[in-house]
C-alpha cells in the first residue's frame, strides 16, 4: 500500500508525495502530461520495493485518463 499525498496538477504536470506503507519517508513523483515523462525514486523506506513506485506511476497515469480524481489517495493491492 502507497499514500499520495499533495496531489496536484500545475502546468501539464501531476504532481505529489510518495509514501510507502507505514513510513515517514517520501519522495516527489511527477507526471508530464505533454510527453508522459514520469518522474520518481524510491523513498527508501526498509519494505519498499520497486512496484511501490510502480503503482505510483499507474494512479498518476489513471489520474491523466479521468479514471482517478487527481487528490490525495491511497493505493492498495494484492
Amino acid at each position: 500500500m502507497i499514500h499520495l499525498r499533495n496531489v496536484k496538477k500545475e502546468n501539464n504536470i501531476i504532481s505529489a508525495d510518495y509514501y510507502p506503507e507505514g513510513s515517514n519517508k517520501y519522495s516527489k513523483i511527477s507526471l508530464n502530461l505533454l510527453d508522459n515523462e514520469f518522474k520518481g525514486e524510491l523513498a527508501g523506506d526498509e519494505l519498499e520495493t520497486k512496484s511501490h513506485l510502480a503503482h505510483a506511476k499507474f494512479a498518476l497515469w489513471d489520474m491523466r485518463d479521468g479514471k482517478r480524481d487527481i487528490k490525495d489517495c491511497k493505493i492498495m493491492w494484492y
